[in-house]
Order: C-alpha cells, then structure tokens, then sequence
C-alpha cells in the first residue's frame, strides 16, 4: 500500500518500510537479546558492588555509633561530676564560670551555652555542667561561702 503525498506540486509517493527477510529478523532478535543479556549482566556486577559497599558503609556506620555511645557516656559522667563542681567552684557565679575567658573560636563551638560578661565571653555553667566537669582548675569555695 502506498500513499501519495503533493507538496510544492511535486508527487511523491511515499511506501512502508519493506519488512525483514525471516534471516534479518532472526539477526535482528539475537543482537536484541545478546545486548539484554549484557545489560543484565551489568546490572548484576552494579549490584553486588552495592551490596558491598552498604556492607562497607554498615560497619562503619557501626563504629561510629560505638564512638558516639562513648562519647555520650564521658558526656554523662562529665557532666556529673560537673554537676557537684558546679555546686561548690570558687569561680562560679550566678550558673556563670568567671575564669574562663572565652575565643571568638570556642564561642562557636559552645553556641547556646555562651554569655557575654561585660567585653567578655563567658560559659553558662548552669546550661552546660559537663564544662566544669573538664576543667582543670577547679577551686572549691571556702566553707563559710556555700
């Protein structure tokens, strides 16, 4: 079947693809199925290398949950014994640590738990036990001063 097609007063005739001889089909269907089993098999090596790696990232994820509950314990115990600190520092004042004089640096850091004394940054012992827990250079007050 054909159909005739007038552009420009031309006539042009215009025909379906003739179809494929039984042979061309046959080629034509292997090299279909030779590329799906291709990509099949690609898919396959894209997967276990997934696999593997979620694996991979499984264990490290594991480790560092293991770091993360130790840390969160010394937190803990910190801020205990922060806690006691806090109660009887010589250098404590109204939930304020007036020793330390923070950097613009450690102000980042300890965001939230940050006043500011005058020119002086300062930490909110009260909102953050766990400073006075760390720190070194604790002095409990007189006895009459409690």
């Amino acid at each position: 079947m054909s159909l005739i097609e007038v552009t420009d007063k031309k006539l042009t005739v215009i025909e379906p693809e003739k179809p494929y001889s039984e042979d061309e089909s046959i080629k034509r269907i292997n090299i279909v199925e030779e590329r799906i089993e291709n990509l099949s098999s690609a898919i396959s090596i894209v997967k276990k290398e997934l696999f593997e790696r979620l694996e991979d990232y499984s264990k490290i994820i594991a480790t560092y949950n293991k770091k993360l509950n130790t840390l969160e314990q010394v937190v803990a115990v910190a801020g205990m014994i922060g806690g006691w600190k806090l109660q009887t520092c010589n250098f404590q004042e109204d939930g304020i640590c007036k020793l330390w004089k923070l950097s613009s640096e450690a102000i980042e850091y300890l965001r939230g738990v940050v006043v500011k004394d005058g020119k002086i940054y300062r930490v909110v012992v009260a909102k953050a036990p766990w400073f006075c827990g760390l720190c070194p250079l604790y002095k409990q007050k007189p006895r009459n001063e409690k």
